[in-house]
């Protein structure tokens, strides 16, 4: 009944609505901008009414369904994350992997990656988000059961080759499902704040299930306890149908082709660059804490692999990992407030980055157990948001963003975590080699890379602000934005204001 009392106020909410309803809909936002309303309300607040319409369909309804397995899937990459983070590393020093191989496994990944995020994204723009979804979901989950089957029936060289394969396809497939179920987030909820909260509380759910199976069952069988939950919501998919059935309006085809020609133009929003470079360093941090964290703290221990001391350091770690997914979630509905708190995206990024570096520095052995712990329950899940879900809301909010592109922005944004996770493959096995196979070697070079990163980019925005008057925002892949006063204020008679917006001018595509 609200729905049909709103197509009867304005003729172009009909066709909105229709947009959101089909499989892929695009953003209402951006739907209104290419339909004019034809009454005397705006397009503002004709999505405005729209929206909230929307948000209260219920969740046995098709929007309501679309909405739930969307979190549903964004929650599985940091499922299988969380399960591998913590299991794996063990795993291969039980298996006497040599130091210098420790990593090898993860560099399958993101090599992959580079390509296939950006390939992924404008797939699904295309597509759709469930197929994708649907395939890497299945065989992220038979790559979880598939691993403790191979450590009980192999046996040297065969059991690590096995094991090796096995995560190559699995963590690719963790990797590769944020690209998709991210955007799906973005088509289903048309705020970006709230996709963005969404994404947040969905993936602390998923790690805290896959850190309980960690702490509850012994190896093998967290491995498959995983398996079987990645399984149970690849399935969960299907609650979100492939497409309604009913009579929709079509839109206009002017429309559609503004769409197809405005969708071939690739151009990335403004500061992406310097966005990708945050996100990397961040990434970067999380990687090397993610893949030795639990081994780390066993060696501060001194427990060898394979002893019943190493085993109960192992649980403690991830008992410690499991503690921290309770603030994960209150920091992912915190974000706001943090992004607020520190003025901005790019700022709380940095901010997180020097909260990263210090997690990473707590692991020398020197400094209090309990002290690292608190650090690791903390200050790390709160870091681990900011990194994990401010560049993606930072990039629904640009003003240059299309939502035509959105599968392949999200794409490109990922590649960050890609290239870290080369990074960290590469360099961690080897660092810990060098220095007597001591995974704080590791450590400590990754804080101080990622340290230096954030800090030049910091002094980047330092000295742009020195230029620019304080605008923090006037970043264009490394290049100054047009001010005011030489844009508009030459005929003002005044000079013009040297007033920088932090918006650069939008360059329509060619017809």
């Amino acid at each position: 009944i609200a729905v049909a009392q709103v197509k009867a106020r304005c003729p172009v909410s009909a066709v909105l609505i229709a947009c959101l309803r089909k499989e892929e809909g695009r953003d209402l936002a951006m739907a209104g901008k290419a339909f004019a309303p034809s009454s005397s309300e705006g397009p503002i607040a004709v999505s405005q009414e729209v929206s909230a319409v929307v948000d209260d369909v219920t969740w046995c309804s098709v929007v309501g369904r679309r909405k739930m397995a969307a979190q549903v899937a964004v929650a599985m990459p940091e499922l299988g994350w969380s399960a591998c983070e913590a299991l794996l590393m063990p795993l291969l020093l039980r298996l006497h992997v040599p130091k210098i191989f420790l990593t090898a496994g993860w560099l399958v990944s993101p090599l992959l990656g580079i390509v296939l995020h950006p390939l992924l994204g404008g797939c699904s723009d295309r597509h759709g988000r469930r197929p994708f979804v649907l395939f890497l979901g299945f065989i992220a989950a038979v790559g979880l059961c598939v691993l403790p089957l191979a450590d009980s029936m192999l046996h040297g060289w065969q059991a690590i080759a096995v094991v090796v394969t096995a995560f190559g396809l699995t963590d690719t497939s963790h990797d590769l499902l944020l690209t998709p179920t991210r955007a799906a987030m973005n088509d289903a909820f048309l705020d970006p704040e709230v996709s963005g909260l969404r994404c947040a509380v969905a993936g602390g759910a998923g790690k805290l299930v896959a850190l309980l199976c960690v702490v509850a069952f012994d190896t093998d069988k967290a491995f498959f306890a995983s398996g079987v939950v990645m399984f149970l919501a690849t399935v969960l998919q299907f609650l979100a149908p492939s497409s309604v059935v009913g009579n929709f309006e079509v839109a206009p085809a002017a429309a559609v082709e503004e769409q197809a020609v405005t969708a071939a133009v690739v151009r990335l929003p403004l500061g992406f660059v310097t966005m990708w470079a945050l996100s990397f360093c961040g990434w970067l941090s999380i990687c090397t804490i993610s893949f030795g964290a639990t081994s780390a703290w066993a060696e501060r221990q001194v427990a060898q692999p394979g002893t019943p001391e190493f085993n109960v350091a192992v649980k403690v770690a991830s008992s410690l990992l499991m503690g921290s997914t309770v603030v994960f979630i209150i920091a992912g509905n915190a974000l706001p407030f943090l992004v607020g708190l520190f003025g901005g995206p790019e700022r709380a990024l940095l901010a997180a980055q020097a909260a990263l570096s210090l997690s990473l520095m707590s692991f020398i052995s020197a400094i209090p157990s309990a002290l690292t712990g608190a650090v690791l329950v903390l200050l790390y899940p709160v870091a681990y948001q900011v990194v994990a879900n401010v560049p993606f809301t930072w990039l629904e909010n640009q003003p240059d963003f299309l939502a035509e592109q959105r599968g392949r922005m999200t794409g490109w944004l990922n590649s960050s975590l890609a290239a870290a996770q080369v990074v960290t493959a590469i360099s961690m096995g080897p660092v810990a080699a060098m220095f007597g196979g001591k995974l704080l070697a590791a450590f400590v070079g990754t804080a101080v890379l990622g340290g230096g990163i954030a800090a030049s980019i910091a002094v980047q925005f330092w000295l742009l602000r020195r230029r620019v008057g304080g605008c923090a925002r006037a970043v264009l892949n490394g290049s100054l934005l047009p001010l005011d006063g030489a844009a508009s204020g030459a005929g003002s008679g005044s000079g013009g204001s040297r007033r920088c917006t932090g918006v650069a001018p939008r360059i329509e595509p060619a017809s």
